[in-house]
């Protein structure tokens, strides 16, 4: 992020580090926002930016706008309502894809491309209703399925 803002008119305020559960970023962006009391724009992950729609629906955030670092499904609905402003599609579905691509080829000893990557692109307004979403999120009606058998007992 850095890089892709250096010599533009966005200046960056401060870099904070935190535990990604919800509850701490929150209280990270409140201390920001206290201290840098006209920042426009807060990006973080996931979980901060959703602390920070909260945040917003209480009037703790007025006119600022809100970037996630990576997608999740709540994100996703906050870009499409205009909540948030714009998210980056990693492309992780296709990440897994490649990664257990990759472990295969080694085992059968066909690895032929020795880095192999996935594209990232920005999902905003302009996009939210056309990009892949295949390639970034599970199916909208999927659910997990978990299932744990007891060990047989010895002699039974």
């Amino acid at each position: 992020m850095k890089e892709a803002i250096a010599g533009s008119d966005v200046d960056l305020l401060k870099v904070i580090y935190g535990d990604t559960g919800k509850a701490v970023q929150i209280k990270l962006i409140e201390d920001a926002v206290q201290t840098y009391p006209d920042l426009a724009i807060i990006g973080g992950v996931a979980p901060a930016i959703e602390g920070a729609m909260e945040m917003a629906k209480s009037g703790e955030l007025k006119d600022k706008k809100l970037i996630a670092f990576y997608s999740t499904p709540p994100i996703e609905q906050a870009v499409r309502d205009g909540v948030v402003m714009a998210t980056v599609n990693d492309n992780n579905l296709m990440g897994s894809r490649i990664s257990v691509d990759q472990a295969i080829r080694i085992l059968e000893g066909k690895l032929e491309v020795k880095v192999a990557s996935r594209k990232f692109s920005i999902i905003d307004s302009g996009n939210i209703n056309t990009y892949d979403r295949t390639t970034l999120l599970a199916p909208a009606d999927f659910k997990p399925v978990f299932s744990v058998e007891a060990p047989k007992k010895p002699g039974k």
